[in-house]
């Protein structure tokens, strides 16, 4: 099994940081199915770390633009049931996060309450760096049918 794709982005060229990760995206995720949710969200995450340097530089559309890119990648990859993709701001380790699980899951792994958002309202949570759980109490997370 492969461990989850991690990787930190700094501040140089933070929209070619994307470009990169999208290709090392495309070239590592192979997705799992799994009767398990937990086990199936895990074995399809990928994160990636983020610096408030690197966010300073970048403005919302790059950050939407490389959030789409993720969701198309995973779309590409998946080969057997349908699942649906998501995408959330792990604020205390500074990370976006992306992962898939299967439709017959009926939920998402999540313990705590979600608010659904467009991938254009996360891009501006992550901007600035506010995942909605600890102003709102609710964990904003775009998702979408792969």
């Amino acid at each position: 099994m492969l461990a989850p794709l991690s990787l930190k982005l700094y501040a140089m060229r933070s929209d070619l940081e994307f470009k990169r990760w999208l290709i090392e995206l495309d070239e590592e995720l192979l997705l799992s199915e799994s009767e398990d949710l937990h086990i199936q969200a895990i074995k399809n995450i990928a994160y990636f770390g983020l610096t408030e340097a690197a966010l300073a530089e970048l403005c919302t559309n790059e950050i939407e633009d490389f959030l789409i890119g993720c969701y198309r990648l995973y779309e590409k990859k998946n080969l057997g049931d349908e699942k649906v993709f998501y995408c959330w701001l792990d604020e205390m380790a500074g990370q976006i996060r992306t992962s898939a699980v299967s439709t017959i899951h009926g939920k998402l792994p999540f313990g705590i309450q979600l608010q659904l958002c467009t991938s254009l309202e996360l891009a501006n949570s992550i901007k600035s760096m506010d995942s909605g759980s600890f102003t709102k109490g609710k964990l904003k997370v775009w998702q979408n049918g792969i």
